[in-house]
């Protein structure tokens, strides 16, 4: 596996398969109705000591639409960090 992270910019592959930046999710956020997520089926791999991978499942309550997530998050000076969102839908 590579894995390659340029001055920690956040990268989100949608759904759609459409690539989104940190501001384009910003940006987006405001835009967004509210709903209820369930979150199950957490798995936490290391990859480094300063680098994880997390996949859970979320349920879009109300829509009954499940997908399967996935992130890497980076340990910064700052703390823990998500550099790499995924969800695809079930």
């Amino acid at each position: 596996m590579l894995i390659l992270i340029h001055n920690r910019r956040f990268i989100e592959i949608g759904s759609s398969g459409r690539r989104y930046t940190k501001a384009d999710v910003l940006q987006a956020l405001p835009l967004e109705t509210s709903m209820t997520i369930e979150a199950t089926d957490f798995e936490v791999r290391f990859l480094r000591k300063d680098l994880i991978l997390v996949i859970y499942r979320a349920l879009q309550s109300g829509e009954n639409k499940s997908s399967l997530r996935s992130s890497l998050w980076k340990q910064t000076e700052e703390g823990w960090r998500i550099v790499f969102h995924q969800g695809t839908p079930l």
